[in-house]
């Protein structure tokens, strides 16, 4: 490239006037070209120190076998700290620019450096869930081709009106732009850590039923609507239920609003096509499956952009 060249969708141009480009450390990406800093790059970062001599740096998840943890520093983005591994037990929050020191007396600085595993949270951060881009809470404030967004009284971010609308903000009076906030793949696609941030369609449970203790048969049954209380008696949801939002409680995908129980997505048995035999097994077996369909995340991408970006 030449020093008039643009860098391209996930690179940073390390200087002025550099003909080189550099690579964001991945999942970390530009929402638009022409980046001209390391810092223009978006996505997770968290800090945390062992033993006072040793600095770990983590972007997506902290890794096992690190212990006696004394100070954690959040970067960027929102995280989850967890009691016990694999995403288990006690959680707490931890937010963008809260850091915790042994020692500091904050009320949250125990828990912090004692937990066992934390994540960070992609969806509606870093990218945008299809179906419910409305919930961004990213800080992005400005479009994909670098212009600030603007509001009625100073600066602005960017936001989503609707829930199938990529996130874009003002860069002037009535002038909408698009930020370049890319698709979630994570907890779209597949689920994450325990599925509880998972907002993909997957409806299909699996069923058997076993008659004379001799012929099994294998079925599949649509998940039951997470505010209906048929075929399957349940405490039930309400439009006006908090966990409505909180947990994506929409149709009949599968979801989880239960990590105390659950680890993966799972939904309310329902009928489906074969509506007897669904409305027997939720009857007589139990009432809630996991959804075997939903796969967790692993090697997948963290999200989809178009222009040849990640």
């Amino acid at each position: 490239m030449t020093s008039c060249d643009e860098c391209g969708f996930g690179e940073y141009q390390p200087e002025e006037k550099s003909t080189e480009c550099d690579s964001c450390t991945y999942p970390q990406t530009t929402y638009g070209k022409g980046a001209t800093k390391a810092t223009d790059c978006e996505g997770p970062g968290l800090d945390f120190t062992v033993k006072k001599d040793k600095k770990h740096t983590v972007i997506d998840s902290k890794p096992k076998g690190y212990n006696n943890v004394e100070e954690v520093d959040n970067k960027k983005g929102e995280w989850i700290f967890y009691s016990e591994e694999n995403y288990t037990g006690d959680q707490v929050a931890v937010h963008e620019g809260e850091s915790f020191v042994k020692g500091d007396g904050k009320n949250k600085t125990e828990q912090v450096l004692a937990a066992k595993s934390y994540y960070a949270v992609f969806p509606n951060v870093f990218c945008y869930l299809q179906d419910y881009a409305h919930e961004y809470k990213g800080k992005r404030s400005r479009d994909m081709h670098g212009n600030e967004c603007k509001n009625s009284t100073g600066p602005g971010v960017c936001f989503a009106d609707s829930d199938t609308e990529a996130p874009q903000c003002y860069i002037a009076d009535g002038k909408l732009s698009p930020c370049g906030i890319p698709k979630c793949i994570w907890d779209y696609k597949c689920y994450s850590q325990n599925g509880v941030d998972y907002r993909g369609d997957e409806t299909t449970i699996n069923a058997t039923l076993t008659k004379y203790y001799v012929i099994t048969k294998h079925f599949n049954c649509t998940c039951q609507s997470w505010n209906d209380d048929f075929p399957t008696k349940h405490p039930g949801t309400h439009p006006n239920d908090p966990g409505m939002d909180k947990y994506g409680l929409r149709s009949v995908y599968c979801r989880n609003p239960d990590p105390a129980k659950y680890s993966k997505p799972w939904c309310y048995v329902g009928v489906g096509q074969n509506h007897d035999d669904c409305e027997k097994f939720a009857q007589t077996i139990q009432s809630s499956e996991v959804c075997p369909y939903v796969k967790k995340c692993t090697t997948e991408k963290y999200f989809t952009q178009a222009d040849g970006r990640i």
